[in-house]
């Protein structure tokens, strides 16, 4: 009776539209916070590569943490396509490329929903890429992250609905980020069979440059008690410089389970 119950209440709550994200917005859950990166920091951390902890996520019909099928976006989540992700920091619509540390396989996603909110998780992997990377079985690892591409204002805010172009997804296996980047770059060139999203990449909109210099990561930590001064914090970081695009990025528990 009890597994009744909780399949039809994980069906309502698939069911339910999902909480927007938006770029500068601060969103906190599971007592961890983050701020979303403006389209102009996006757009700064172009070419960048960043270090993180990725984890992934499915269905909800399989996936206690995830309450729904619909992202953050609007596009509906399909863990079955290895080209979507979801992060706390970057806006919606942004484009990366993920580089697992551990096995070198790589891939150009688009980040299409919210979180993850745990530990020091910077990024979720859909089900079907954490396998293609070979990060499934683990659940946790590292990954090198480049924006190639940031969003326009439309494409980072919540369209019920919405569906993105596609991005090539799966690159292969490189020795290093750098020769994943090129990998990248060719992947989405317009004379590329795969390049496609060659249109979107014309304009002020560049992709990455060809050296690819290295922010680390830091996290501020606050206690459980402290969330409105997180928030504060956050805020006014976000209004003055900062030394690093995570500056902006903190938890309030040492916990790294759930999402």
């Amino acid at each position: 009776m009890i597994t009744v119950v909780r399949l039809a209440l994980m069906a309502v709550l698939a069911s339910l539209p999902a909480q927007a994200k938006s770029p500068g917005q601060i969103i906190c859950y599971n007592d961890i916070c983050h701020r979303v990166r403006s389209i102009g920091e996006t757009e700064l951390a172009v070419g960048t590569v960043h270090t993180i902890l990725a984890s992934h996520y499915d269905d909800p019909a399989v996936d206690p943490g995830n309450p729904r099928l619909e992202t953050s976006s609007g596009e509906m989540f399909d863990p079955s396509a290895p080209n979507n992700a979801a992060s706390p920091i970057w806006p919606d619509g942004t484009i990366v490329l993920v580089r697992a540390v551990e096995t070198g396989r790589a891939a150009v996603v688009r980040i299409n929903n919210a979180g993850p909110y745990s530990g020091a998780r910077l990024i979720d992997l859909s089900r079907s890429l954490a396998t293609e990377l070979g990060l499934a079985e683990r659940g946790v690892g590292p990954v090198d992250c480049v924006v190639l591409v940031a969003p326009r204002e439309d494409e980072a805010r919540y369209a019920r609905g919405r569906s993105y172009a596609p991005v090539p997804g799966v690159l292969g296996a490189y020795g290093s980020i750098e020769d994943a980047h090129e990998g990248a770059l060719v992947a989405m060139s317009p004379k590329s069979e795969t390049g496609l999203i060659a249109a979107s990449l014309a304009g002020p909109r560049s992709t990455a440059t060809a050296s690819l210099p290295r922010v680390a990561l830091v996290l501020l930590p606050k206690p459980a008690s402290a969330i409105k001064a997180s928030r504060a914090q956050a805020s006014a970081a976000a209004a003055g410089p900062a030394s690093s695009v995570w500056a902006n990025s903190f938890h309030k528990s040492a916990d790294d389970n759930g999402r």
